[in-house]
């Protein structure tokens, strides 16, 4: 179907074919369609444009087939890295669905081929996703749109917006990355993995009291942090431990700032205060609250807030996402899909997996320790459609 109208193509339409849920008999991908035509694959997700086609990717690398079971192995292939289960793939131009990667030369699919072969061609298939008016396309996982502006992507392949590439390439893997418009071209993207690092914390040296205040700060010491962020947009990484500063009256803050994390996208630092008090002792602090921004990077600023300025309390487990395999946007939040799956050696979690992680209100780029949840039966989640 094409704008609800049928149309007929030399290489037909691929009916029945293995879907990760129940499937319609006679139908296409039970609300995945793939059409291919020529040796070119369509793979639609309603309700998106369907009138973008892009060419199925061969790969560099040959598989072999045996009858009758679903074991797939390559010749110095590259599974691990080209695929994540439950995407598809097309051996000899016909379609399966990945169950499973064992390794880089083994994986599963469905339906078990019929013959047994060698040296057959295999190639990754483009995805289609709807964002808004545009469409994004990758060979798996998912790229979704944050507020209109930020795009979010896990998955394999390149990301194409309307069939072109970003400004800055964004190939997907299991890791999320994000692209941020710059504000001097909103066509003109950054992309780095999602998150920031902790900060080192700033030295007595680099915090100091100094003259020239003009808002009255309350006389007393106060505790500083520092977290990174993006100019403009609302992720914010981990804060840095604590630094005492002690300042009289008439006096403000100032502060030597470090370079900024620019592998990591960062363009600002927030500023972390608990509210004065009238002597030091780390007895006698409390709660740490939004104090101020910066964009100065390896130079020194003078900062000035009020106490009863101090309302926005800060948190401190901003950790990036876990390794994914779909993303899903619910309001305010981003869903991390597919993912606290089995630990690894370092007990990370792996993907896919049975659980969903949630970002945090307005921090869409971490999660929190208690924002996870799992589906009933720990079964892995295959796909996720908003």
């Amino acid at each position: 179907m094409r704008d609800s109208a049928t149309f007929t193509v030399d290489n037909g339409l691929i009916t029945d074919q293995p879907n990760s849920a129940k499937g319609v008999e006679g139908s296409l991908l039970d609300g995945q369609n793939l059409i291919i035509e020529l040796g070119r694959a369509r793979y639609l997700r309603p309700p998106s444009d369907q009138s973008e086609t892009l060419n199925a990717a061969t790969l560099g690398y040959t598989v072999a087939t045996a009858a009758n079971t679903k074991v797939i192995t390559g010749t110095a292939s590259a599974f691990t890295t080209d695929f994540v289960p439950y995407s598809h793939c097309l051996i000899n131009n016909i379609l399966y669905l990945i169950t499973r990667i064992v390794s880089n030369t083994v994986m599963h699919v469905a339906p078990n081929p019929t013959a047994t072969a060698s040296g057959l061609a295999i190639a990754t298939v483009p995805t289609l996703y709807p964002l808004n008016r545009q469409k994004g396309s990758l060979t798996a996982g998912s790229v979704v749109r944050f507020r209109e502006s930020t795009l979010f992507a896990v998955g394999r392949g390149l990301l194409q917006i309307d069939g072109a590439d970003l400004s800055a390439a964004l190939t997907a893997t299991s890791s999320v990355q994000v692209a941020y418009p710059t504000a001097a071209d909103p066509a003109v993207f950054v992309v780095t993995l999602i998150g920031f690092t902790k900060p080192t914390a700033l030295t007595t040296a680099e915090i100091r009291a100094a003259a020239g205040g003009t808002r009255g700060m309350a006389a007393g010491t106060r505790k500083i942090r520092i977290a990174r962020k993006r100019v403009g947009f609302f992720g914010v990484g981990n804060f840095s431990d604590p630094v005492e500063v002690t300042i009289t009256a008439g006096q403000r803050v100032e502060i030597d700032f470090p370079a900024f994390a620019t592998s990591e996208g960062q363009s600002e630092w927030v500023i972390a205060s608990t509210r004065s008090i009238a002597a030091s002792g780390s007895t006698a602090f409390g709660t740490y609250y939004r104090a101020a921004t910066s964009t100065t990077a390896s130079g020194t600023t003078q900062l000035e807030w009020l106490d009863d300025e101090l309302v926005e309390i800060i948190e401190y487990d901003n950790n990036a996402p876990p390794v994914c395999l779909y993303l899903a946007i619910l309001d305010d939040y981003v869903l991390f899909c597919s993912t606290f799956g089995t630990p690894d050696s370092s007990g990370n979690a792996t993907a896919p997996g049975p659980g969903i992680a949630f970002s945090k209100i307005d921090n869409p780029e971490v999660t929190g320790r208690g924002a996870r949840a799992f589906v009933s039966g720990n079964d892995d989640i295959v796909g996720v459609l908003g």
